[in-house]
């Protein structure tokens, strides 16, 4: 059985919840979603297009910037161990 510590050391960070008044359900048009990224940038996935739209900008997202968005590695083993940390002190 884990320890209380070993549980909080699986690893998971926290996003701010998405503003469901602007970002909502999309399906009857074709889009699933929506998606945050890492950024914070909300997405759709257009099934037809096989792309991400930018419901913001009005604009399909290529490939690049999508990646573009998202944290590498190192960085969201950077977020997670700080949320491992503010969540070990809230519970001490």
């Amino acid at each position: 059985m884990k320890s209380f510590k070993e549980f909080l050391l699986d690893g998971y960070y926290e996003v701010p919840d998405l503003d469901r008044e602007r970002y909502v359900n999309r399906e009857a048009e074709g889009l699933e979603g929506p998606y945050r990224q890492d950024n914070g940038k909300v997405l759709y996935y257009d099934t037809k297009e096989g792309k991400y739209y930018d419901p913001d900008s009005d604009l399909f997202v290529s490939n690049e910037d999508f990646d573009a968005m998202q944290h590498s590695q190192e960085k969201r083993g950077e977020l997670m161990d700080q949320q491992r940390e503010r969540d070990f002190q809230r519970r001490r």
